[in-house]
C-alpha cells in the first residue's frame, strides 16, 4: 500500500502545476466568456459556481492520468502494467467532464441543456485533453532525445577508445631484402610515395617533416597498410593518410590534395579520386 501511495504521490508531484494551470484556465474562460446562461445565479454564488468547473476537470484528470496508474502500480514486481495510451486517456477525460459538465449544469445550475449548448460543453471539455496530449508528446520527444544523447555519449567514448588505441598503432617498415627497417607512429605518417624501385616514407618527428627511403614497392606497402581504412591510395605513386588531408581542389580533367604541415601538393587520379572524396 505504501508502494501505491508513493507511486501516487511521485505521478502528483510531477504534473500538479500542469493540472492546476489548465483547471484554473477552464474556469477563467468560462468566467471571460459566459458560454453558459448563468444569470440567474447571482453574482458570488456564480463565480463560485464556475470555480467548479474548473474543479471537475481538475479532478476528472487526476483520476484518469494519476490515481488509476497509480493503482495499478505491480508490487510483486515493482513495475508499472501496461496502462492507457495519451489518446485513450484523452479520450476518457473528454468523455467524463462532458458528462459531468452536463450534469453540474442541469442540476446545480438548473440549466436547460440545448444541442448548442451540449456542442459548448463538448468542445470546452475537448481542450484540456488535447493540452495533456501535445505535453505528453513533448516530454517523450525529450526522453527520446535524452536516449539518444546518451546512445551518442556512449558511441563518443568508444570512438575515443578506439582513437586512442589506433593512436598507439606501431607499424614496421622493412626494406625488401630487410636489412633496413622504421618503426613510426601510425600517426605520425603522413604519406608514402614511389621513387623508382624505393618508397619514400613522409613522417613526423615532433614539429619536424622528415623523410626515409626504403628499397620496396608501393604495392608492398599498399598490402600492409591495408588494415587501416585511413591510408588512402589517390594516385598510382601516392598513399596519403586521410587524418592529414586539409583541402581537395581541381576540375573534372585534375585534382590534387593538400595535406596539413605538408607543402607540396599530391596529385589525385580520377581512378583513385571518388575514395579521396569519401575519406575526407
Amino acid at each position: 500500500m505504501n508502494k501505491r501511495l508513493d507511486n501516487i504521490l511521485d505521478l502528483l508531484n510531477n504534473s500538479l502545476g500542469l493540472f492546476l494551470a489548465i483547471s484554473s484556465s477552464v474556469a477563467f474562460f468560462v468566467l471571460i466568456f459566459k458560454p453558459f446562461p448563468l444569470d440567474h445565479i447571482n453574482y458570488d454564488n456564480r463565480i463560485l459556481f464556475i470555480i467548479g468547473f474548473g474543479i471537475i476537470i481538475f479532478f476528472t484528470i487526476l483520476v484518469v492520468r494519476i490515481l488509476y496508474p497509480g493503482l495499478i502500480y505491480n508490487l510483486a514486481h515493482n513495475i508499472k502494467r501496461p496502462i492507457l495510451s495519451s489518446y485513450n486517456k484523452g479520450f476518457i477525460i473528454w468523455l467524463l467532464s462532458s458528462g459531468l459538465f452536463s450534469i453540474y449544469l442541469m442540476y446545480p445550475g438548473s440549466v436547460y441543456l440545448t444541442t448548442f449548448l451540449v456542442f459548448k460543453v463538448a468542445l470546452i471539455c475537448l481542450v484540456p485533453p488535447l493540452i495533456l496530449m501535445f505535453y505528453d508528446r513533448k516530454m517523450e520527444l525529450l526522453l527520446q532525445n535524452a536516449s539518444l544523447l546518451l546512445e551518442k555519449n556512449k558511441c563518443q567514448k568508444q570512438v575515443n577508445k578506439f582513437n586512442k588505441e589506433h593512436n598507439n598503432i606501431i607499424i614496421d617498415f622493412n626494406s625488401i631484402n630487410n636489412n633496413e627497417k622504421i618503426s613510426l607512429l601510425i600517426t605520425d605518417i603522413l604519406l608514402i610515395n614511389s621513387a623508382d624501385n624505393y618508397i619514400e616514407i613522409h613522417y613526423k618527428e615532433g614539429e619536424i617533416i622528415k623523410k626515409k627511403l626504403l628499397r620496396n614497392t608501393l604495392k608492398n606497402i599498399r598490402l600492409q597498410l591495408k588494415a587501416y581504412q585511413n591510408f588512402v591510395r589517390c594516385h598510382r605513386r601516392y598513399i596519403v593518410n586521410s587524418d592529414y588531408i586539409e583541402k581537395l581542389n581541381g576540375n573534372c580533367n585534375h585534382h590534387e590534395l593538400f595535406l596539413k604541415e605538408f607543402l607540396e601538393p599530391i596529385p589525385v587520379s580520377r581512378q583513385y579520386f571518388y575514395k579521396v572524396k569519401d575519406a575526407l
